[in-house]
């Protein structure tokens, strides 16, 4: 299983890393892209708050989702 895992978290890095390179972002910034969307926790957080900032969640319907991540 683990092998898997490593697997399956290398390509995801590397497919966002090469599509990022692709489309002429520096190295550094296509890494971090790349890791940043292999957390898909994280990546939800950051919707959610967008999604609260521009107010088009409600503060309970936010912290439901919060807490659901």
């Amino acid at each position: 299983m683990t092998v898997l895992t490593v697997l399956a978290t290398a390509g995801k890095v590397a497919g966002s890393y090469l599509r990022a390179r692709a489309a002429g972002k520096a190295p550094e910034l296509s890494l971090r892209l790349g890791v940043l969307l292999n957390t898909p926790g994280l990546t939800e957080l950051v919707v959610l708050q967008a999604g609260y900032s521009a107010e088009i969640l409600t503060t309970p319907l936010f912290a439901a989702f919060v807490v659901r991540c």
